[in-house]
């Protein structure tokens, strides 16, 4: 994976995690709550930041597809995976947790997204060779 690609998906999990952050910070009984970050989506001081956030962090994983679709790298099952962990974090944040018909989706997207994630963090740890950003990149998704 190119360095720019690394650097964005790098971007996309700081702006992730800092948002979490931001909202464990208004709302510290989050943090005793078992609802993991969905628990945000119920407040509205903290909904407008989920919502800034995590469309920020998905426009720089549709950044970081491109950027390895232009460069020509031997497989587009990292462009495809960048691209629906977009996808699956909008669902997530637009199937608010507590809604009778929408919680369903908001759970499966969630688990999908787990699972893409995991693959990933294997993918990359099989497939590239150790740097420091690829490290972080692990401590990352370990976290997540």
């Amino acid at each position: 994976m190119q360095s720019v690609a690394k650097k964005l998906i790098v971007q996309a999990y700081v702006i992730l995690f800092a948002t979490v952050l931001i909202n464990i910070m208004l709302r510290p009984p989050s943090l005793a709550a078992n609802h993991g970050i969905s628990y945000f989506g119920l407040y509205v001081n903290t909904e407008a930041i989920m919502a800034i956030g995590f469309t920020a962090a998905c426009l720089f994983f549709i950044r970081a597809s491109r950027s390895i679709e232009r460069t020509n790298i031997h497989t587009k099952a990292l462009v495809w995976l960048l691209r629906l962990t977009a996808i699956f974090t909008i669902i997530i944040l637009v199937t608010p947790i507590y809604f009778t018909n929408l919680d369903r989706y908001h759970t499966y997207a969630g688990s999908i997204l787990f699972f893409m994630q995991f693959v990933f963090i294997i993918w990359c740890l099989i497939t590239l060779a150790i740097d420091y950003l690829d490290l972080l990149l692990f401590l990352f998704m370990l976290a997540a």
